[in-house]
This record gives C-alpha cells, structure tokens and sequence, in this order.
C-alpha cells in the first residue's frame, strides 16, 4: 500500500477515468484506494474523516464514484466489502421505510441477527437510516470484522422480511379472483417476485460481508 495516499473521500477524478483504463489497472485501483481509505479512516489523525465518508457517498456522484473505485473487485475483498458497505446504505438511504417494514417483519424470525445489527427500537426509517450510517462510520471505528458482521446481520433480517412481504403480496394476488382486478393482481405478483429476488441478492450480500469478517480476523482481506 502506498502510504503516502491519504484520501479523506472518494476521489471523483480517478473514478471517472476509470472506464478507459486497462480491467487489471482497475482492479489494481480497486484495491489501492481501499486500503488507503480504510487507512486513513483508522489512523485517528483525523476525527472527522469518517462524516466525509458518509457525505461523500450521499450524493450520486459519490455513490458513483464508489461504484467505478470498487464494485469491479471480488465480493470477498477489500473493495468489495467497501462497496456493499456502501451499497446496502445506499438502498436504505432511498427507502427508509420500507428498510423499516422489512427489518421489522425479519427480526422476530432472526433474534439473533438483529442483536447483532444492533438497530434501536422501534425500528422505523430513522432508526435503520441511523443504523447504516453508524456501520458506515465504523468502518474507521472499533473492528473492522465486526462492522461487516453488523451489516451482514443488518441484510439477513431484512432478506426474511423481504421474503415475508413477498409470501403477502402473493398471496394478496391469489385471493384477487375479479376480472376487473386482472391488472392489480398481476402487478401484486409482479411484486411478490421482485421482492422475492432481491431478498436473495441481500443474503448474498450477507455472506459475502461475513465471508470479508472471516478473513479480516485472519489478516487475509485485502
């Protein structure tokens, strides 16, 4: 790692030349801007660095340029640890509540995980948009293994939730039996399958996060 990259946020300009540079070079980038984010995030020179973190990805310029900087890495990496980070907030910082609906329908069914994910209650948009946020920042704060846990934990609550709201939004299809609703039930279905992917995208999501924590503990994330 070159230490003399000292980035208090993602930097635009390199992830928008990324598109014409060679996929080994991006890669290489990948992994570079990683580890001297996480650097700087945990050398305590510099308290405030974490908030320009959480503000640098709250525009779509920022998300973009975490998007070019490290969604091209493998899950279990450095990078891609960092992206899902970022990623997952994101999904959350764009629909709080129903981030919200789906961590409340879950958490019963997940106890476990939700200690872990460590979301106050009751768990309204507020309370998992803070949550995000808190696992952003500690990414420079405490265990690094431990903020991807808590993130891992926060995906698989809301992967049963969402799956949960899917049974009820098929099941809602089903009972619609008029002609006249023809078009509600197969939009109700529709979004019974759509939630249904994409809880399997977050437990994915979750596994890769905690295959990232597996490896941090044994210093083999990179």
């Amino acid at each position: 790692m070159s230490q003399h990259r000292r980035p208090a946020s993602l930097s635009l300009a390199a992830a928008n030349a990324m598109p014409d540079r060679d996929p080994a070079e991006r890669l290489e980038a990948a992994h570079m801007s990683a580890q001297a984010v996480v650097a700087r995030l945990r050398d305590g020179s510099d308290p405030a660095a974490g908030e320009r973190m959480v503000a640098a990805v709250d525009t779509d310029e920022g998300l973009d340029a975490a998007a070019r900087l490290w969604a091209v890495a493998s899950a279990v990496s450095l990078p891609g640890a960092l992206w899902r980070l970022v990623a997952l907030r994101a999904g959350v910082r764009q629909a709080p509540s129903q981030a919200a609906r789906e961590f409340d329908a879950g958490r019963t069914r997940l106890p476990v995980a939700e200690v872990v994910a460590g979301v106050a209650q009751p768990p309204g948009p507020d309370e998992v948009s803070a949550m995000v946020d808190a696992v952003l920042r500690g990414v420079g704060d405490g265990d690094l293994d431990v903020t991807f846990e808590r993130a891992a934990a926060f995906a698989r609550v809301c992967s049963v939730g969402r799956a949960v709201l899917a049974d009820g939004a098929g099941t809602t299809a089903t009972a619609v039996e008029a002609p006249v609703d023809e078009i509600d039930r197969l939009d109700a279905e529709l979004d019974a399958t759509r939630l249904t992917r994409s809880a399997s995208a977050l437990v994915q999501t979750a596994e890769d996060l905690e295959a990232c924590a597996r490896r941090w503990r044994r210093h083999a994330l990179d």
